[in-house]
């Protein structure tokens, strides 16, 4: 991504990469004050996007959001909010209703957060993204303060009775994020 970004010009195309990672604690810039996990069988990676502490592993999808803000006119805080609307969209489409924290980057159901976000903005392009807790092994969460949040629970799709395919999701957010930010910058809501 990185790499991506800092080489593209004003001609190079927008990107939407969809992924799983292995497991992992990423450690975003915003560092203060984060605990460190508790267990070292699952690699740290330090990165460059925004926030805190998270885990990525199997059965999240990772959606990393490649774009020209510049050449779209968009501005970051209104590009979170239309992150969360296609999050809060998707779960809609298998009956989950999400709501969003003030304050609080990301979406939740109830008070368990379902989805995490973090960008970083280069030259005008951002790059990183959201991920969304479909079927996976939540227990690595419970040796961190997710997102720099003590106390914070985590769910995913599988424990609120969706039974969805990580790919069928993978697939449902990829629709979601073109119409959506192609509708966010016709509307002029970004």
């Amino acid at each position: 991504m990185q790499e991506f970004t800092s080489s593209r010009d004003t001609d190079t195309s927008d990107e939407i990469w969809l992924t799983e990672h292995p497991p992992v604690y990423t450690l975003g810039l915003n560092r203060r004050g984060v605990s460190l996990p508790l267990r070292s069988d699952i690699p740290l990676v330090e990165t460059d996007r925004g926030g805190k502490i998270t885990y990525h592993g199997p059965g999240q999808v990772v959606v990393y959001l490649l774009l020209d803000l510049n050449r779209l006119n968009l501005a970051v805080k209104p590009l979170v909010q239309c992150i969360e609307n296609i999050v809060v969209e998707a779960l809609r489409i298998y009956q989950v209703e999400a709501e969003l924290i003030e304050d609080a980057p990301g979406v939740y159901v109830g008070k368990r957060k379902i989805a995490s976000l973090g960008l970083r903005v280069k030259r005008g392009c951002s790059y990183h993204g959201f991920s969304l807790n479909v079927d996976m092994d939540l227990s690595p969460f419970s040796s961190i303060d997710p997102c720099g949040f003590k106390g914070l629970e985590v769910t995913q799709l599988r424990n609120l009775g969706v039974s969805a395919a990580t790919d069928e999701v993978t697939t449902q957010l990829a629709h979601l994020c073109e119409r959506q930010i192609s509708f966010a910058q016709l509307k002029g809501f970004l």
